[in-house]
């Protein structure tokens, strides 16, 4: 679709953006301090910069740099700074590795001394995630307890005809008409909405509330604030860590419930 080709490639490019910047900084730093040209320290930390994600990522692909999904105490907080050191140690010896291979031994010996420094900015990105990671916990559970409301209220009737029976999306020259039914469920794409359907996925410029006040409240619940599930693609639920849960769908899909979520999914469920 054009507008999902569109949105995925403003967020490629602004991660480009955001890597380059990041290496300019980092040569414009260490520039007065070493006898390496700006331009060496510059491609220095694009290397780092670019590994230190893609190794963070792998990681917490496979689970073993996952952050805890409750509030970041000392006590959960002791396995993460040593996952995430050993990513930190993964990163510099693959980048080491590579700047071996590509600079003569002289400059590779000026890159050595600059170990300790590369490992201290690995941690302080390390506490920068674990703060950014707790703001948004405590944000969310303070969006969650605002908009908890297990108790559905009944519907007026006078406002059946705001219920949503069918969704149109404009793709390229077509225009998709699909009802509500085969939606199996919507998730939040910043500014838009991408829903996820038995035909496909489609991106809308609708907003979560809007959706949640405009689709049948016994079918489809909103069990986080990334999350809308039509209860009737929903396949099981699982529950992974104290007090959190998956919501497996028939498609094989797996969406994340809060707690507040599940208590309101749950109930439309009458379980």
């Amino acid at each position: 679709m054009r507008y999902l080709g569109i949105y995925h490639s403003i967020k490629i490019l602004t991660l480009i953006a955001i890597l380059i910047a990041v290496s300019v900084v980092y040569g414009g730093m260490l520039y007065p301090i070493t006898p390496l040209s700006y331009g060496v320290l510059v491609i220095d930390g694009l290397i780092t910069v670019v590994l230190y994600s893609f190794v963070m990522y792998a990681l917490n692909i496979i689970g073993i740099l996952k952050f805890p999904a409750e509030t970041i105490t000392l006590k959960n907080s002791i396995p993460v700074f040593i996952r995430f050191t050993i990513c930190v140690i993964i990163s510099i010896i693959i980048t080491y590795c590579i700047l071996f291979l590509s600079f003569s031994i002289d400059v590779f010996r000026v890159f050595v001394t600059l170990i300790p420094l590369k490992a201290g900015i690995g941690m302080l990105v390390l506490f920068a995630i674990m703060y950014k990671k707790q703001s948004a916990h405590n944000t969310q559970h303070i969006l969650e307890a605002e908009e908890e409301n297990p108790d559905i209220p009944e519907e007026d009737p006078q406002e059946q005809t705001d219920i949503l029976q069918r969704i149109t999306v404009k793709s390229g020259q077509k225009i998709h008409v699909f009802p509500v039914e085969n939606i199996e469920y919507i998730q939040a794409e910043g500014d838009y909405v991408m829903i996820y359907t038995t035909e496909g996925k489609y991106i809308k410029d609708y907003t979560m509330k809007y959706l949640q006040s405009h689709l049948c409240a016994h079918t489809f619940v909103r069990i986080h604030r990334s999350y809308i599930v039509n209860i009737h693609a929903i396949s099981s639920i699982q529950l992974y860590e104290k007090q959190n849960y998956s919501i497996i769908l028939k498609s094989g899909a797996s969406l994340r419930a809060s707690t507040d979520g599940y208590k309101k999914l749950k109930h439309t469920l009458q379980m």
